[in-house]
């Protein structure tokens, strides 16, 4: 066992040890508070203790962290922005080849429309030339109204790749702060839609203390006890 391992183990079954007389401390008169001040101060210096021991070992691990973290940056950003350029670029060409199809979709969907009324037309001219009823005429017409006109599909002009999936993503953006949080407070359930600044709310709270006034918020008062450690 290295003198570096022994240390530790000593550092830690000193730990469980005062661990165990915090847990059993009861102060009921002065000699128990004194203890428990004695204890507190006993507890500060095993910290700084364990401090000095493991701290050059953490920040040693620390630098060779940040040292491969960095190796890895210098590989893999610029990586990651060939990748989202690509990616920019395919999902401009696909939404551009799928506007194709769209419009001609619409234009196909036009023309069956317009071929769909120039029959009808040549179909009630022929059911008037022969003398047809004129309600037999008019159902034919509420027939043709409600019957849907159906455009053949325009399939895309060229083949997705395999593996490439395109997909739609959709985000939120509050664009009248004001606006949303009066929807908030019309509709609470959805409260958890907003949220607070604390820290900036707690730096209000040490600045006013107890005279800060803000509907909705209250200050709350905690007390701490702080141990110095023991003279050396």
């Amino acid at each position: 066992m290295s003198q570096e391992h022994h240390m530790s183990t000593e550092i830690e079954q000193r730990t469980r040890t005062i661990l165990q007389s915090a847990q059993a401390l009861v102060i009921v008169d002065q000699a128990t508070y004194d203890a428990a001040v004695a204890l507190g101060r006993a507890i500060k210096d095993l910290r700084a203790e364990a401090e000095a021991h493991h701290r050059p070992v953490i920040q040693a691990a620390l630098e060779a962290h940040r040292r491969a973290l960095e190796a890895f940056r210098r590989i893999d950003e610029p990586l990651r922005a060939a990748e989202a350029e690509i990616k920019r670029r395919l999902a401009a060409w696909t939404a551009e080849q799928e506007r194709l199809r769209q419009e001609a979709e619409r234009r196909a969907r036009e023309e069956a429309e317009r071929a769909a009324a120039e029959a009808l037309e040549v179909q009630l001219e022929q059911m008037e030339a022969a003398g047809a009823p004129v309600e037999v005429i008019e159902a034919v017409i509420r027939q043709a109204e409600s019957a849907p006109v159906i455009a053949p599909r325009v399939a895309p002009q060229y083949e997705r790749a395999q593996g490439l999936a395109a997909r739609k993503t959709y985000r939120a953006q509050v664009v009248s702060m004001i606006e949303f949080i009066r929807w908030v407070a019309a509709n609470p359930t959805h409260e958890s839609l907003l949220t607070v600044n604390q820290s900036a709310l707690n730096a209000l709270a040490r600045a006013q203390r107890e005279n800060l006034r803000i509907p909705g918020v209250r200050v709350v008062v905690e007390e701490s006890i702080s141990i110095t450690r023991r003279r050396q």
